[in-house]
């Protein structure tokens, strides 16, 4: 394997159990997505850690069960401490069907390299005593500084997109930077998102652009339709450069609109909250039949020593959420790619 120059510090540990792994899939949907119908096991449970580094790294640890409960332990640079709350099966079932969805038996015990200083991510899956686990240190993405293809990049992407799906479908902002609740659902009732009938959620656009403000920051255009249809333009510093197109299932699309409607999206207003520190500015638009509402925001890394989060603060963070879920929704990470292949000069070039 190549030498790596080093982008980031996000080593995981994920372990997962056999009988899960080996369970038969459903039916896969257009594309990479993944399905989300099929049921967890029953006393399985998802984990996932972070570990302090040499640094302001948030440390937590938040534990899934296959009921649907949650449990949260925060123990620095974090904004919650302890929490519990309650998901729907949705949620239970599409991440449950993310860590199927990757085969774990043709994976190597460790990926990336080591980094004393560097934050630990840990994901455990577990059914029992079944259990199997697979170690991420920091990693360069698809290409080193001089642009050749590092092997076992593929894998290394696919274990650090299901830790986001797990930040992002559970709602960890809240708890990562802020000290906000978290509501408890039992059920899924993502149908009755904005009262939309079948026929007006064919209507439904939601758009996503990020425009970068730096010369090394990634700018593109995400627009998912009400039918699942995704339209991707990618415009500088991303792997794929150009358009490119997919499609995700319409339960998913309906479950996205809770979230929209869970932050009361058409009451927000464009948050002043973030130009300082924020390397890009981004805009959330969401048209549903006869309403139409659009929000520009900025999310800095950290809110600024000694900063209340304000209200503006926490719309600049619930808008970064609801885009983080877009982007996990619609596997833009393949579009997007990590470390140095989106830098200028290192992209891949367009097909």
């Amino acid at each position: 394997m190549r030498s790596r120059a080093i982008i980031g510090s996000r080593p995981w540990i994920l372990w997962v159990p056999l009988a899960v792994c080996q369970t038969p899939a459903s039916p896969v949907v257009q594309g990479p997505q993944v399905p989300v119908a099929s049921p967890a096991a029953a006393a399985a449970t998802i984990e996932f850690e972070r570990t302090l580094c040499f640094g302001e790294c948030p440390s937590f640890t938040v534990a899934l069960d296959a009921d649907g409960s949650v449990r949260w332990k925060g123990r620095a640079h974090v904004g919650a401490i302890e929490r519990t709350t309650h998901v729907p099966p949705f949620e239970v079932r599409y991440l449950f069907d993310r860590f199927r969805a990757v085969d774990f038996s043709r994976l190597e015990a460790r990926y990336g390299s080591d980094d004393p200083d560097s934050s630990m991510m840990l994901l455990r899956m577990r059914t029992g005593n079944d259990r199997r686990s697979v170690e991420i240190g920091p990693t360069a993405g698809r290409i080193d500084s001089d642009g050749r293809e590092i092997e076992g990049w593929q894998a290394e992407e696919e274990l650090l997109a299901l830790g986001q799906a797990i930040e992002s479908v559970l709602g960890l902002e809240r708890w990562i930077r802020m000290n906000e609740p978290i509501d408890p659902r039992t059920s899924d009732d993502a149908s009755a998102a904005f009262g939309l009938s079948a026929d007006e959620l064919a209507a439904v656009r939601i758009e996503l652009v990020t425009e970068t403000e730096e010369h090394e920051a990634s700018s593109y255009r995400i627009v998912l339709s009400g039918d699942g249809h995704v339209e991707w333009n990618g415009r500088a510093c991303v792997r794929e450069i150009g358009e490119r197109s997919d499609a995700i299932p319409v339960e998913q699309v309906r479950w996205l609109l809770h979230r929209f409607d869970e932050a009361r999206f058409f009451e927000l207003s464009d948050p002043d909250f973030g130009a300082a520190g924020a390397c890009c500015a981004s805009s959330l638009a969401l048209q549903l039949p006869g309403r139409h509402h659009a929000v520009g925001f900025r999310v800095p890394t950290w809110p600024p020593p000694g900063r209340h989060p304000d209200s503006t603060y926490r719309t600049a963070i619930d808008c970064e959420a609801l885009a983080r879920t877009i982007r996990v929704l619609v596997r833009a990470d393949r579009w997007i790619g990590w470390g140095w292949e989106t830098l200028p000069g290192h992209q891949a070039k367009p097909r």
